[in-house]
């Protein structure tokens, strides 16, 4: 045993947990000085992220009315909207209610604009192929696709259409 002032106690076997805990104590500190360009937001004071993405655009916009899983959902104005290069688990697979209901809680009963795939427009089984984008703020709209990939919800799955997921906005400028 090694003794400290005040008669405290320390075992050899506590020393690890003592070092990892003075190391994470330590990264705090450090760690908030980083800028966070892997997950920007608009409020970003360094500006990080792209304000203007010029490769979105609005098709159809509607209000959302179902959804199936987390990555199809069911527009007033459209139909059934399967959101492009994206793949959430499906229905009996582990994490498909998770999935399910996160997309649920950003675009559920909500006002959403799609940007629909311009080469192909639908998929096998006629839904349509869109990214999807709802109100972040007064400025600002979120792409979903992007958001349910950053959140863990979705993986990329690129076809062969317009979009390019592996350069999506996180938020998009759109002010009306």
């Amino acid at each position: 045993m090694i003794k400290f002032k005040r008669d405290i106690k320390l075992k050899k076997s506590h020393i690890p947990y003592i070092i990892i805990g003075s190391l994470l104590a330590l990264s705090i500190p450090i760690g908030i000085g980083i800028k966070n360009t892997l997950n920007p937001t608009p409020q970003d004071p360094h500006n990080t992220y792209n304000p203007v993405d010029p490769n979105w655009e609005i098709d159809a916009q509607g209000i959302v009315t179902y959804i199936v899983d987390g990555d199809t959902y069911d527009m007033n104005s459209v139909g059934w909207v399967r959101l492009a290069d994206i793949d959430c688990p499906d229905q009996g697979e582990a994490g498909c209610q998770a999935a399910r209901d996160y997309l649920g809680s950003l675009i559920n009963g909500n006002l959403v604009y799609i940007d629909i795939d311009d080469i192909y427009g639908t998929d096998v089984y006629n839904r349509t192929v869109a990214v999807a984008y709802v109100r972040y703020n007064s400025t600002h709209l979120l792409n979903v696709n992007k958001d349910l990939l950053v959140q863990g919800f979705a993986t990329i799955w690129n076809f062969d259409n317009e979009f390019d997921p592996y350069n999506w906005s996180w938020y998009v400028y759109y002010k009306e």
